[in-house]
This record gives structure tokens, C-alpha cells and sequence, in this order.
């Protein structure tokens, strides 16, 4: 009888191939890819959510967002990226340093 963990399989030239994506994809988050009908993604527009209503001892609120504007969504760097497919899992880990989102709050 053997036991054994699962592990995961790493492939260091299938997760560099996806960091090479991951790069791919940040050149073209400006323009978009208007081939595939991907709209530009930096500045992402979003124009209009709802926060659900915040209910508290000391804080009753509902909170609506408009116009949404989030910036330097492009600059990521990518910390890891590991595809496991024996797992058909995926790991990324992505940093922005400097986010910035705008928007009209109404609360």
C-alpha cells in the first residue's frame, strides 16, 4: 500500500509562457483588442454600481457609485503566475503600485 500527497507539477517553461501572456496582454490594456472585441481596460470605466446597504449600530448607509474610473490598471507587474494542470488550478499573484480610482460616491 502506498499514500501519497498530491503535489503540484511545476513547469518553469509553461509558467514563464504565461508570464510572456500576462506581458503581452498589459501592452494592449490601453488600446484594447478590438479584433476580439476586448475594449481598452486602462482607464477601466465603470458607470454605475451599488454597495449593499451598510446597516450598523452606529451607521445606517446605502452607497451608490457613479462613474467609476480606474487608472493604472496596465502597470502591473507579475509576482507569480504558476498553471498547474494536473491540478487545473491557477496561481497568480499581481502587484499595481500606484491604483488610483475616481468616481461620484451618493450615499
Amino acid at each position: 500500500l502506498s499514500l501519497s500527497a498530491a503535489r503540484a507539477v511545476r513547469d518553469d517553461n509553461l509558467d514563464a509562457y504565461l508570464k510572456e501572456i500576462l506581458e503581452l496582454l498589459k501592452a494592449q490594456m490601453p488600446a484594447g483588442i478590438p479584433d476580439l472585441g476586448i475594449p481598452p481596460l486602462d482607464p477601466f470605466e465603470v458607470p454605475h454600481f451599488d454597495i449593499d446597504p451598510i446597516e450598523e449600530d452606529i451607521i445606517k448607509a446605502t452607497i451608490e457609485i457613479n462613474n467609476l474610473v480606474i487608472k493604472n490598471l496596465a502597470t502591473f507587474e507579475t509576482k507569480i503566475a504558476h498553471l498547474d494542470l494536473e491540478a487545473l488550478s491557477l496561481e497568480l499573484e499581481l502587484t499595481i503600485a500606484d491604483l488610483r480610482g475616481d468616481a461620484r460616491l451618493q450615499a
